[in-house]
């Protein structure tokens, strides 16, 4: 008998916050015995899975196009999701685990066509709300619960801004058409990454279906305390004489206008460094704000974390961000909004959960850090770190992963 087959879908392969969930779900699953595959649109990075690109650029840039223009994400790319389609088939996984299905890459509705045809188990790995709405990874914002009582129609206010609202907002068909194709699945498991996600879930019309919450874990010998003195000479900085943020994109949803008021309220001692690529607000950052373009290299990363006085997550929507569990594992303690399940990780020794805009509470808990004796500081990082290999190590909650396709492996063969 040969070895067990997982295909696992995701926008991206090994790259961003998503991308190295599955590569590191895989890599646990080749471990215990797996043949592994990874299904992408874009933004790859070397993986040691198997990989299927679906698409090109161009087919992603032209689904792009035909959602600005006519509401169309996650309906485009026809002919890239049929011939990925055909490739499932004759890959014939025992185990469909999927993850972001959004952001112009693949065709929802043939994918899930072709899965609600096919008697194998699926797991859907929920990193946001999308699968439940009429098109929204986020609806916290605006506040918005049209999705739970299922009127998700016309009017969408997320969409006001969007072209496709002068001309083509099909949020109730995308509402419908999910709810029609993913309620049919009679092998999906949903698997929310939080358990402020799970509560949505729960009141969506996913509520009928197998639901287990797995938290996001990371490889703690990659993050874990270690300062760099030339790392941080490379940027100017001191070794505690900093606050950090990071994102992969920052713009005001990850709290970039924030962490501009942050500047003003701080003592000009305290430095604040912000690690991402900024959209369209580069030129309007304070400049005695440390800009530092996103780097995929982790070392560097582990090594800003490590140095700084506190990992600060200003974040207006998230749902496990695993940057909160990336600077506790170098050490380094979290301050975060009360937003989603981010502040799910932070624990009274580890950290602080503050609302969502009080930037005021924000700058008063860093000056009092900054104030803190040196073994008060020292024993916050060590329970940091404490938490972060009782809780975070990726082997241990992607292993969950494993038990639960055991169970679902067990189920479809009764």
């Amino acid at each position: 008998m040969g070895k067990p087959v997982v295909l696992q879908l995701n926008v991206t392969a090994n790259w961003g916050s998503t991308g190295k969930i599955a590569e590191q779900i895989n890599l646990v699953a080749q471990r215990q015995g797996w043949e592994t595959f990874i299904a992408y649109g874009r933004n790859c990075i070397s993986s040691q899975s198997k990989l299927i690109r679906v698409g090109s650029m161009l087919q992603v840039y032209e689904h792009y196009a035909e959602y600005r223009l006519f509401d169309n994400d996650g309906l485009a790319s026809r002919k890239a999701t049929k011939q990925f389609v055909k490739i499932l088939g004759e890959i014939n996984p025992d185990i469909i685990h999927v993850h972001n299905i959004h952001d112009h890459w693949i065709n929802y509705r043939i994918l899930f066509e072709a899965l609600n045809a096919l008697d194998k188990p699926i797991i859907w790995t929920l990193h946001d709300c999308w699968a439940f709405t009429g098109g929204c990874p986020h609806f916290v914002t605006m506040q918005c619960q049209r999705w739970k009582d299922e009127t998700c129609g016309e009017g969408c206010p997320l969409k006001q801004q969007a072209l496709c609202r002068r001309f083509f907002e099909k949020t109730r068909k995308h509402f419908e058409l999910k709810r029609s194709l993913f309620v049919a699945n009679e092998n999906l498991t949903v698997v929310p990454v939080s358990y402020w996600l799970e509560g949505f879930v729960r009141e969506s019309f996913l509520k009928d279906k197998k639901i287990q919450t797995i938290h996001n874990g990371i490889d703690l010998g990659l993050f874990t305390p270690s300062p760099n003195d030339f790392i941080l000479e490379k940027h100017g900085l001191l070794q505690g004489k900093y606050v950090i943020g990071v994102a992969n994109v920052w713009d005001d949803s990850k709290g970039l206008n924030d962490f501009i008021a942050l500047r003003r309220l701080l003592p000009p001692e305290i430095m604040i460094v912000l690690v991402g690529n900024k959209r369209g607000r580069s030129g309007e950052l304070p400049s005695s704000v440390v800009d530092i373009p996103y780097t995929e290299s982790v070392a560097e990363l582990a090594a800003l974390y490590s140095s700084a006085l506190a990992f600060i997550n200003l974040t207006y929507q998230d749902n496990y961000p695993t940057t909160n569990l990336e600077a506790m594992a170098c050490g380094t303690p979290v301050l975060t909004y009360q937003t989603g399940g981010s502040p799910e990780a932070v624990t009274p020794e580890t950290g602080w959960v503050v609302e969502q805009g009080d930037i005021a509470d924000v700058a008063r808990i860093v000056e009092c850090l900054w104030k803190c004796d040196s073994d008060s500081l020292t024993a916050q990082r060590e329970a940091c770190r404490m938490r972060a290999i009782q809780e975070f190590d990726k082997d241990k909650c992607f292993a969950e992963y494993m038990e639960l396709y055991g169970k679902a492996l067990r189920s479809s063969t009764k």
